[in-house]
């Protein structure tokens, strides 16, 4: 997603009003979890002044390099003491049920659950057991860790764990990755896009689900199934589709 991600990292991305990362932190405070690990790395300042409000919620990890997956989470649980953890990517948009989610867990006594989700050769499901030689799925980025397994993950998750009895929990709903501009793009039109009141649009045309944020600026233009990130001032007549546009970035489907 470069160069957009030099100007704002993905879990910033704005999804309808909101950004993703906020509709994260609210799926996991409406279950109950009392305090909710955020690791930071690429443009932390920025992601740490947005979390800002969340301040008796969260537990900030910060990366001096990139630790990885797993390394991230051992991190987590090596700062904040918990039975297990809930798992969710930070650029990954979905709406799992993490209620239910929780609830498969701990009932299944097994000490790893991982959302998966239909296509994809990433691994399979047999006997309600995640199967890394089978085929047909693919994990969410979504799941549920015990303790004990966290403190020892890897830097690399699924490396870590293949050897390990594993629960999967299906989910066929809503998913996108919000990495790459195809999935970002599908998700705005899943999500119906977004128009900020503060942008000045005089004369130009929306077609599509388009997110248009705060203090966008054109006139007499036409945008298509498009993202135009806030403060973005486009030319007089600007024709834009299928595009992602910042101030000074540029990136199509």
């Amino acid at each position: 997603m470069r160069p957009i991600t030099n100007l704002l990292p993905k879990p910033l991305f704005p999804v309808g009003e909101k950004t993703n990362i906020d509709l994260i932190i609210e799926q996991m405070l409406k279950t109950g979890i009392g305090r909710i690990g955020v690791n930071l790395c690429h443009l932390r300042e920025k992601l740490k002044s947005h979390l800002s409000p969340y301040v008796n919620k969260i537990l900030l990890s910060e990366e001096e390099e990139i630790l990885g997956t797993g390394g991230g989470i051992r991190r987590i649980a090596e700062k904040a003491e918990a039975d297990c953890y809930l798992i969710h990517n930070g650029d990954v948009y979905a709406e799992v049920d993490l209620e239910r989610l929780i609830e498969h867990h701990t009932s299944h006594q097994f000490p790893i659950t991982l959302v998966i989700r239909a296509g994809g050769s990433d691994l399979g499901i047999r006997g309600g057991r995640v199967d890394f030689d089978g085929t047909g799925y693919t994990y969410t980025g979504i799941g549920m860790i015990d303790q004990r397994i966290a403190l020892n993950l890897g830097r690399d998750l699924i490396p870590s764990i293949q050897d390990i009895v594993i629960s999967g929990l299906i989910y066929d709903g809503p998913w996108f990755d919000l990495g790459s501009p195809e999935g970002y793009l599908n998700c705005i039109d899943h999500t119906r896009g977004f128009i900020s009141p503060d942008a000045e649009l005089t004369g130009t045309r929306i077609e599509g689900s388009c997110y248009i944020g705060a203090r966008v600026r054109i006139r007499n233009g036409l945008i298509r199934n498009s993202v135009i990130l806030p403060e973005t001032t486009l030319p007089d007549g600007a024709k834009i589709e299928n595009a992602i546009i910042a101030e000074g970035s540029f990136i199509n489907r």
